[in-house]
C-alpha cells in the first residue's frame, strides 16, 4: 500500500544492508523494530530527509515480502502451516506492521509540512507586496490566478492520494497489532497498571509496578516479554494517534476523537502523570 510516487529511486544509503534482516527463521514484529531498515528509517524520518525515508521503507517492505514468500515456500511440503500467521496473507504479517505504521506516519508527515509550507505560502507577503501587485493591475492578477488554479488543482489531488496511502498503512499497522494481542489481554494489562485489585490465580502483572509477576506474557497469539507487550500496547496507542491526526488533515475533527480516546487509555498504562498521558 506505497505510493508509486515514491517509489522511483531508493536513497544511496538504502543498500541491502538497510533491509530487514533475513534469515531462515520467521521474522517477529520486535526483531523489525531492531532491524537495520526500521532504524535507518526512522533516523531519517528524524533528520527530516522524508523522501528517503519513505523509500528506505518501501524498499525494506519489499524485501521483507520476498522473503516471508521464500520462507512460506520452504515451509509448504513440511509439517509447518507456513508464515501466514493465523491464515491472514504474508502482507498481513506481524514483522511488516513497524514498516507499515513508519510508512503511514512517514507520508503523513510529508502533508503535514506541505500544508504548512503552503500555509505559509498564502499568507506571507508584507504591505509593499500588495502595494507592488495592485500596481500590477486587475488584468494581469486574473491571468496569475488562471495559471495558478492548475497547479493548485493537482496539488490537492496529490495530498488527497497521499492521504489515503497513509491511512492504508497505518490500519493496517493498527489490524494487525490488534491480532496480536487481544482486547481482552489490554484490559487486564490496563487494569493491573491503574492499581485495581485481580482476583487470585488471575493476575499476571504486579500491580502498580511495570513488572509482570511471570517471566513471559502468554497472550492468545503469542509469547511476549513483559517489555515486548508493553511494547506493544504503547504502539497501538501511537498508531491510533496517527491516525486521529490523519483524521484532523482530513478536515474530520469529530471523527478523530475516538482514536485520541483510545491512544489515551492505551497510554494509562504509564500513569497519569507520564508527559506521553498528558
Amino acid at each position: 500500500a506505497q505510493s508509486n510516487d515514491h517509489a522511483a529511486s531508493p536513497p544511496a544509503n538504502a543498500t541491502a544492508d538497510t533491509t530487514v534482516d533475513a534469515s531462515n527463521s520467521t521474522p517477529t514484529y520486535h526483531q523489525t523494530k531492531k532491524s537495520k531498515a526500521y532504524t535507518v528509517a526512522k533516523a531519517l524520518l528524524q533528520d527530516g530527509s522524508l523522501e528517503d525515508a519513505l523509500s528506505t521503507l518501501e524498499l525494506a517492505l519489499q524485501c521483507s515480502l520476498q522473503n516471508l514468500t521464500k520462507l512460506n515456500t520452504a515451509n509448504a511440503d513440511g509439517q509447518d502451516e507456513g508464515v501466514g500467521d493465523d491464515g491472514a496473507g504474508l502482507e498481513l504479517h506481524e514483522s511488516l506492521a513497524p514498516l507499515y505504521y513508519l510508512y503511514g506516519t512517514t507520508l503523513l508527515y510529508s502533508v503535514e509540512e506541505s500544508d504548512v509550507m503552503m500555509a505559509n505560502k498564502n499568507g506571507g507577503g508584507g504591505d509593499q507586496d500588495v502595494d507592488d501587485s495592485a500596481e500590477q493591475g486587475g488584468e494581469e492578477e486574473e491571468n496569475s490566478n488562471e495559471n495558478e488554479e492548475p497547479q493548485e488543482s493537482s496539488a490537492a489531488v496529490d495530498t488527497d492520494e497521499d492521504l489515503q496511502i497513509a491511512w492504508e498503512n497505518l490500519d493496517i499497522a493498527r489490524a494487525i497489532v490488534t491480532r496480536m494481542i487481544s482486547e481482552e489481554e489490554i484490559q487486564s494489562y490496563l487494569q493491573s497498571h491503574s492499581g485495581s485489585v485481580a482476583e487470585e490465580g488471575e493476575a499476571t502483572i504486579v500491580l502498580k509496578s511495570n513488572v509482570l509477576t511471570e517471566d513471559e506474557v502468554k497472550s492468545s497469539k503469542g509469547t511476549y516479554s513483559p517489555e515486548e507487550f508493553k511494547e506493544l500496547v504503547l504502539d497501538l496507542a501511537l498508531i491510533h494517534i496517527r491516525l486521529g491526526d490523519l483524521l484532523r488533515a482530513n478536515g474530520r475533527n469529530l471523527d478523530a476523537i475516538p482514536d485520541y480516546k483510545r491512544a489515551l487509555e492505551l497510554r494509562s498504562c504509564l500513569g497519569k502523570f507520564d508527559r506521553a498521558v498528558a
